[in-house]
């Protein structure tokens, strides 16, 4: 059905900083919809052209009739989870850089998790 990928950074002129990167998906499970989200806090360090970071993380799940909402991840059920990734710039597109990435996000017992590979346009 659909992922979204968040990312809000807050780097140094070299790259490196804090992310704060978000991460939904759903898929249809018979009637309904099965849905996850992963909110990750990471520290980012620039090598180059490429980068690498990571973090702790929180991960929800839910089934229903609708994707589960964002707020989730403040009730109780809330589950502790990492999340590291890594990408490389791949060059400019209307004169905006471009970065191929890789992200994985999960609980500690695997139940949870997110590979997401994806192509960015850093737009500010």
């Amino acid at each position: 059905m659909g992922l979204n990928v968040f990312d809000v950074r807050l780097t140094n002129r070299d790259g490196d900083g804090v992310v704060v990167h978000l991460d939904q998906d759903s898929r249809p499970d018979g009637g309904y919809v099965l849905s996850q989200t992963i909110a990750a806090g990471a520290f980012r360090k620039q090598l180059g052209r490429m980068w690498v970071q990571a973090g702790p993380a929180m991960a929800i799940r839910g089934v229903g009739t609708r994707t589960i909402k964002a707020s989730r991840l403040l009730d109780t059920d809330v589950r502790l989870a990492g999340a590291a990734g890594a990408g490389i710039a791949m060059g400019t597109l209307f004169g905006r850089p471009l970065e191929l990435s890789l992200d994985v996000a999960g609980t500690q017992d695997g139940d949870l998790y997110q590979l997401t590979t994806s192509l960015t346009g850093v737009w500010f």
